[in-house]
């Protein structure tokens, strides 16, 4: 998360919870994959996107699920910010 251009291109493998939030401002849902440290205090989410067809709420989990995301990561620009994803091509239950 602090050097995502070093990541651009690369497979990655991510377990954590699903979660998903929608933003009224862009129109836009987005998913996340949730990451706890060691401890379970603090929390990384990482923006995943399913392949094109998917639709929330069908094709999506229940907020809290236990998964795991394989894909590319990449980038996009919103609002002038560069944010960055994982174009994912499976996401599992762990």
């Amino acid at each position: 998360m602090v050097k995502p251009n070093d990541y651009y291109g690369k497979s990655l493998l991510v377990d954590g919870y699903f979660d998903t939030m929608y933003l009224e401002e862009f129109q836009s849902r987005y998913y996340f994959v949730v990451v706890p440290d060691a401890t379970a205090c603090c929390v990384q989410g990482l923006e995943f996107k399913l392949p094109e067809g998917n639709v929330y709420p069908d094709d999506y989990l229940e907020a809290g699920t236990d998964i795991r995301v394989r894909g590319v990561l990449g980038s996009y620009e919103e609002a002038g910010q560069t944010y960055a994803y994982i174009q994912a091509d499976k996401m599992s239950i762990l």
